[in-house]
């Protein structure tokens, strides 16, 4: 805890249902049913609590720390999304997609804008999956007029980025 003390159980179940518990401040053990009853004898006579103490108050915090060391580097990992815009014409409506790619971590907020309101009902997304390298990717598609595509922007929210990026959609001269 933030101010130096440190908390611990330990507790065993067996086919889902709570079988005994160990108190470490009092190093005592808790049956939770019957059949318990002979383990928490042994372990008694034993001398279990001691090693049971130890290791919730010295080995396990030693691994805590270390395995929070060793998730520092990926936790505060930040890939920015690379992101492509682009239409195709089709029977006389104009499909233009966005793909992000190469992001991480995963939560991204991708998003068609036209005139600067969001058209998240007539959108169709592809989710967001893993690639090989340990990034993401999706993408986001609308459909539009052919005459409309100008008006269109995909904005794409992620925590790499230092505010939304706009990507605009621009048609072939």
């Amino acid at each position: 805890l933030e101010d130096g003390t440190i908390r611990g159980y330990r507790q065993v179940a067996y086919d889902g249902k709570d079988f005994i518990a160990f108190d470490k401040d009092m190093k005592t053990f808790t049956a939770a049913v019957p059949e318990a009853v002979p383990t928490k004898r042994k372990w008694e006579e034993g001398g279990v609590a001691e090693g049971w103490k130890s290791y919730l108050e010295e080995t396990c915090v030693e691994w805590l720390r270390r395995y929070v060391e060793y998730g520092k580097a990926e936790l505060g990992r930040r890939e920015r999304p690379e992101v492509r815009v682009w239409g195709k014409e089709a029977d006389g409506i104009l499909t233009l997609s966005c793909r992000a790619h190469g992001f991480y971590p995963r939560p991204i907020a991708v998003s068609w804008l036209k005139d600067g309101a969001v058209r998240g009902q007539d959108a169709q997304s592809g989710g967001i999956m893993p690639n090989g390298d340990g990034t993401y990717h999706t993408w986001v598609t609308i459909d539009v007029q052919p005459g409309d595509g100008d008006k269109y922007q995909c904005r794409v929210e992620h925590a790499s980025l230092p505010q939304p990026g706009l990507y605009s959609w621009e048609p072939p001269q």
